[in-house]
């Protein structure tokens, strides 16, 4: 009984078990409506060695030159500093790139919805954070 309880309280707790099986509970719902999925596939953006996440968190880059000046080792030391002194910037980057891989490769806001994997009836993803604090995400497509 007091499981139950436990549960109504941590249903809304970003990460809580509740949350996990409410999110189980849609999966199955939509393999129940649209069948198995078609495509499953991970996107985990490297925001500490990218210029676009180093722009979210304020660096002053001429992305056009970006390329032209880089010294590998004292470079991506740089960036990752950055990036793990501004997590904002980070899960701003992660948003901005999974945004631009729904509308761009997906065709979500293609006037047919059509995209690399032409029309997806529906998808479904979860985000985690990786053990340094990185976020991806998992997907299913229908």
């Amino acid at each position: 009984m007091l499981i139950h309880y436990v549960n109504y309280i941590a249903e809304d707790i970003p990460g809580s078990m509740t949350e996990v099986q409410n999110m189980r509970e849609n999966m199955f719902s939509i393999v129940n409506c649209s069948g198995l999925p078609h495509i499953f596939l991970t996107l985990n953006p490297s925001d500490t060695n990218n210029p676009v996440a180093q722009v979210f968190a304020g660096q002053n880059i001429n992305l056009d030159k970006f390329f032209d000046e880089l010294d590998s080792g004292v470079e991506s030391l740089m960036c990752a500093t950055c990036i793990s002194q501004n997590p904002i910037a980070g899960a701003q980057f992660f948003h901005h790139s999974v945004t631009t891989l729904l509308e761009i490769l997906l065709g979500t806001k293609q006037a047919n919805h059509k995209g690399i994997f032409g029309k997806v009836s529906v998808y479904y993803g979860v985000v985690e954070a990786q053990g340094q604090g990185s976020l991806h995400i998992h997907m299913l497509l229908w």
